[in-house]
């Protein structure tokens, strides 16, 4: 072992620990390296300072540590081995050795941040500590979450280390103690000796920040403590794609939310923190209490001036709900005052939008937004809608958005004294000074049409959340503009744009209240986005409006499923195949609902009904295999598995999943069953039914004390070990 940092502990021996480098000092203590005499072990060993005696009280606050690590064991907080009391040392904790370093040293090594991938996984690391520690019936709070006390495993796991100053809480509320942690960390109420697991939540708020940038959300000019507590208290950070313009605007929200300066405004918990990091795309209704105080800062950091900051702010609030034209139209007005500011130069009028490119089949491009009413049809498909995919338009930049108009499009009583028409003998004499520029209202609907087009050309690109501003402006800029937003809609949905589908939804509905088609497409929207209990109340809207809706019984059927509510999810699959017999997936869901009654022989011949429907439907072949299995039917389940592999092959379908893992290892495939498990944990490292199966892999290959470790660590999860 290398002495190259020696201090004064080198070399000695406590226990069975042969004690090494000094890794880090300061005030608190020191802390070595050490190596276990008799195991192949390395650890780290922290002493309580020596340069003066430390008091009584000291030496319980860091023993206190030591029973705090003890009792809140969590893969991502650094194992305790040992602490104790000895005469020839200070007190003393000795832990696992953390050779991956420290998330300063990340920080350092990049100062442009990490990448998106890495900090979503250290945050979530982090996050389920956090979440282990207040979720204790006394929670535990951090108090000093910061990049120097975040380690890593040599596996390359974030650890969530130096519970020197944690507080345990009689209760999940906020709670008075003595001011302490580290300032650019330190949440706004902590500076006023209030703490609550909110205040962790800042904390990893404000690390997640400077992951993604580089820079610590708030900065204060001195460094002095007043000046930390005054910013903590009342700076709003830049958001944060002034730094990473390609980040998803649910991560940035989520983050925005963690670091607001109320405890109560913050997510409900760390847990809904992480979710919220997760649910791509965000729910604007979570975001309210964030949009009211960005849109109020936005207006202040305006009329002092500070417009580019302003306009930032108000870039975000348009990501934020697009639905909302107010954000859009207060940005508008602070870029037109800017310019009115500038030196006056000669206007350019805009080019007008490039020409869409033909679609396949020929005609003009699918994605532009008809100016007629949508026509409500029956659209009885799995889909909100079967809208063809539009084809690529190239590269083109889109056009700008034209200004809105500085006057209502409707004429003041002054302006309609002065445009009545002249007398009989007047009308000689005005007719040469009659206006050449069209009225006021024409420059209106222009202005309404060229945001449409400006939309379309968008759309066609696949920018949807641009071309729904662009939209959004277009029918702000002229309310009688008649947009077919279903259509916009239905393809947003086919293309995995959720949240860009259920604005569209709703506009059609401002249209047409009693739209079953769009409301059905609202529904399955918010059904992929989370939202179950808005999902399940707007198909039973869209059945009211129209009770021969297919899609509306099922997707119904499908959240009914999900709640285990199996009678009243069966009766909603039966009405969907009988109104639509050839309907595959309404067969393959209502075997699923037999299947978990355990009526296996009729969730045999549904399966094999929606077979008969579409031979191709990759669940339905594996609920059949799944079925023949426990019906003993063995030689068949074999057959049936190896023709649902091939179903998702032909399908391209194999991204790595649990069923096609299972399915593999049934049939013997072994080697290709442990790829794919083992690509399954690197998303999931804490799920012990993996771990299992994993087991069961290494073991049918021979490969049996690997197996073994697999199975123990399965046990460990669940807490047998």
């Amino acid at each position: 072992m290398s002495l190259s940092a020696s201090g004064p502990y080198s070399g000695q021996q406590l226990g069975n620990y042969r004690i090494g480098e000094r890794l880090a000092s300061g005030s608190f203590g020191e802390v070595y390296l050490a190596e276990h005499l008799l195991l192949p072990r390395r650890a780290a060993i922290k002493f309580l300072s020596s340069a003066r005696g430390a008091s009584s009280k000291e030496r319980q606050a860091f023993l206190q540590e030591a029973r705090l690590l003890e009792t809140l064991r969590h893969p991502y907080i650094l194992p305790l081995y040992d602490a104790g009391l000895d005469e020839h040392f200070p007190p003393y904790l000795i832990a696992a050795y953390a050779a991956g370093g420290s998330l300063r040293d990340r920080l350092r090594q990049r100062p442009g941040g990490l990448s998106l991938e890495e900090t979503l996984q250290i945050i979530e690391q982090v996050g389920q500590a956090l979440e282990h520690a207040h979720a204790q019936e006394k929670p535990v709070i951090h108090r000093d979450l910061k990049p120097e006390n975040i380690l890593f495993d040599a596996a390359g796991n974030a650890l969530l280390a130096d519970f020197g100053i944690a507080v345990i809480l009689d209760a999940a509320v906020t709670q008075r103690l003595s001011i302490a942690g580290t300032l650019p960390y330190m949440a706004p109420e902590q500076f006023e000796g209030r703490v609550s697991p909110a205040s962790d939540q800042y904390a990893l708020g404000c690390l997640a920040y400077e992951m993604l940038t580089g820079q610590k959300p708030v900065k204060a000019s001195g460094g002095s403590w007043l000046a930390w507590a005054q910013q903590q208290r009342e700076a709003l950070p830049l958001p944060l794609c002034c730094y990473r313009p390609d980040l998803p605007a649910y991560i940035e929200l989520a983050i925005l939310k963690a670091l607001m300066k109320e405890p109560e405004q913050r997510h409900a918990s760390v847990r809904e923190f992480l979710q919220a990091l997760r649910t791509a795309p965000h729910d604007p209704a979570q975001y309210e209490e964030l949009k009211a105080c960005w849109l109020q800062r936005a207006r202040e950091e305006a009329a002092q001036g500070q417009t580019e900051t302003a306009l930032q702010r108000y870039h975000l609030l348009a990501r934020l709900d697009p639905v909302d034209p107010q954000p859009l139209r207060e940005s508008t007005t602070l870029k037109r005052s800017r310019q009115s500011e500038a030196p006056a130069v000669s206007p350019t009028p805009p080019a007008p939008p490039a020409t869409p490119a033909p679609s396949p089949s020929g005609s003009a491009a699918v994605l532009s937004i008809a100016v007629t009413p949508a026509k409500v049809s029956p659209a009885p498909s799995v889909q909100p809608g079967s809208v063809p995919l539009a084809p690529s338009v190239g590269a083109e930049a889109a056009q700008p958005f034209p200004s809105l108009p500085s006057v209502e499009s409707e004429p003041t009583p002054v302006e309609r004294e002065q445009q009545t028409p002249p007398r009989e003998d007047q009308r000689e004499e005005a007719a040469p000074v009659q206006p050449r520029l069209p009225s006021l209202l024409a420059q209106v609907q222009t202005q309404a049409q060229a945001m449409k087009e400006a939309g379309d050309q968008l759309a066609r690109r696949g920018q949807y959340a641009e071309a729904l501003r662009s939209y959004l402006q277009a029918t702000a800029c002229d309310p009688r503009l008649q947009l077919d937003w279903r259509a916009l809609g239905d393809t947003c949905w086919q293309l995995a744009h959720f949240q860009e589908a259920l604005t569209a939804y709703e506009q059609a509905l401002r249209q047409n209240p009693q739209d079953s088609y769009a409301q059905s497409g609202r529904a399955a929207a918010l059904q992929r986005l989370g939202r179950e209990a808005e999902a399940l109340r707007a198909y039973e809207l869209a059945l009211e409006a129209d009770p021969g809706n297919v899609a509306a019984h099922y997707g119904r059927g499908l959240l009914l499923l999900a709640r285990e509510q199996y009678r009243k999810a069966q009766e909603a699959f039966e009405r969907a195949v009988q109104l639509l017999p050839t309907f595959a997936a309404a067969h393959c869901a209502r075997g699923d609902v037999l299947y978990q009654q355990r009526a296996y022989r009729a969730a045999l011949a549904a399966y094999e009904e929606a077979l008969r429907c579409d031979p191709g439907l990759v669940d339905a072949h594996y609920g059949r295999a799944d079925t023949l299995l426990r019906l003993k039917r063995e030689q068949e389940a074999r057959e049936a598995y190896r023709r649902a592999l091939e179903a998702e092959e032909r399908a391209g379908q194999e991204a790595p999943s649990l069923r096609r893992a299972d399915a593999l290892l049934f049939l013997g495939r072994n080697q290709e069953a442990l790829v794919l498990y083992e690509q399954l944990l690197q998303k999931e490292p804490g799920d012990p039914d993996l771990h299992e199966r994993r087991g069961h892999a290494l073991k049918r290959l021979g490969r049996e004390s690997e197996a073994q470790a697999a199975y123990r660590e399965a046990d460990r999860l669940r807490g047998y070990v």
